[in-house]
């Protein structure tokens, strides 16, 4: 996996290709990274430097393809749980990289949609990291409020015990955390 992970990220540096092949490659890395365990990232750190950055660029992250930037949202949500505590992103990119995962929640209504489990694993990384504290952080109220916004009106009956649980869990996270920054 490691050297797959550091030929990837030089193959992305200078990757302009055609949406489906973009799509296919992006689907590939970020299946690649959903197996990487946060135990590895000492390991790795050094291998992904390369796609870390080259994901990063504004240029990606402001794709006109819808498709493209979900898919990237899912590889970015990836490298934010494997970085963990220490998000490879200076500010200004980090709050870019929010801006789209939020974005992402707003197709959580969309169950058929063929990037819904992709949604849901960005979900489950965003619950499971410190985004919510990133946010807060960086005073990005705007997103906060997107992201309830779009939390309640995505909620469906349909919708996986488990989900709704993350959803509650961020809201709850978000609303907690936020109250404690506001005491300060």
């Amino acid at each position: 996996m490691v050297e797959r992970l550091t030929y990837i990220g030089k193959k992305l540096e200078f990757l302009f290709e055609p949406k489906d092949v973009l799509l296919y490659i992006l689907a590939k890395v970020g299946d690649c990274l959903h197996m990487v365990d946060e135990s590895h990232f000492p390991m790795l750190q050094a291998t992904m430097i390369s796609m870390v950055k080259s994901l990063g660029k504004l240029g990606w992250l402001r794709h006109t393809y819808r498709d493209v930037r979900i898919v990237l949202t899912y590889c970015l949500s990836e490298i934010l749980r494997i970085f963990s505590l220490e998000a490879p992103y200076n500010d200004d990119t980090l709050g870019a990289i929010l801006q789209l995962l939020v974005d992402s929640f707003e197709s959580l209504k969309n169950i058929r949609s063929s990037h819904f489990s992709r949604r849901l694993s960005i979900l489950e990384a965003f619950a499971k990291t410190r985004m919510k504290n990133i946010l807060l952080d960086l005073e990005l109220d705007e997103l906060i409020y997107e992201i309830f916004h779009h939390f309640i009106a995505s909620a469906r009956k349909e919708y996986a015990n488990n989900v709704i649980s993350t959803i509650r869990d961020i809201m709850k996270v978000l609303i907690y955390l936020g109250h404690s920054y506001l005491c300060y």
